[in-house]
């Protein structure tokens, strides 16, 4: 059980601090709730029952500092989360995302990102699907990591950028730029994610 004043993840409400742990009135029967504020939504509030297993179980507690850079260090390595055909890529993806998989967070914003650059090259653009997808992993990403490790959400986006070149450059033996090793190089993150 989760204590007031704890930092925790809510499903797509991203990170939030539980405000209070209260007993509400609010259909007749007094219950206990986890009252949720989201750090980066502060005119929201959440309201999830202590007893309702559905609902609190989408309560997650953050990572720490250490637990974000062994992420960082090991998605270089990981498999290919990308599958052909788009339902069956969003049905992986959308479970990712329910089930607030950082590493498969990480790989659909590696992958996607890798896709939509394959797509500018040719002229096209990322499937409206794969866009609304990357945007939302991104959210939760950069929120959940830049509150752990007390960086801007940009920033979190250029720890991502540099942690796959320089696995790239391992591979390669090629002395990095300047730019390149502060992560300077690659996509920019969707709009909406800054």
């Amino acid at each position: 059980m989760f204590q007031k004043n704890d930092i925790v993840l809510y499903g797509t409400h991203s990170v939030c601090r539980i405000e209070d742990i209260s007993e509400l009135q609010f259909s007749g029967k007094p219950t206990i709730y986890y009252i949720l504020k989201p750090v980066y939504r502060a005119e929201s509030t959440i309201f999830v029952p202590v007893t309702n297993a559905t609902l609190s179980e989408k309560m997650h507690a953050i990572l720490s500092p250490e637990e974000v850079k062994h992420l960082l260090n090991i998605l270089p390595g990981e498999p290919s989360s990308w599958l052909d055909g788009s339902e069956r890529r969003k049905e992986r993806y959308r479970h990712f995302l329910a089930d607030y998989d950082r590493l498969g967070l990480l790989k659909i914003i590696r992958d996607l990102r890798l896709q939509q650059q394959k797509q500018v090259a040719r002229g096209r653009k990322l499937y409206a699907s794969d866009e609304a997808i990357l945007r939302e992993a991104e959210r939760l990403i950069f929120d959940e990591f830049a509150y752990v490790l007390h960086i801007s959400r940009s920033q979190v986006d250029s720890l991502i950028r540099s942690s796959l070149r320089k696995a790239e450059l391992k591979n390669t033996d090629k002395k990095p730029s300047v730019y390149e090793e502060i992560g300077m190089i690659g996509l920019e993150p969707t709009t909406s994610a800054m």
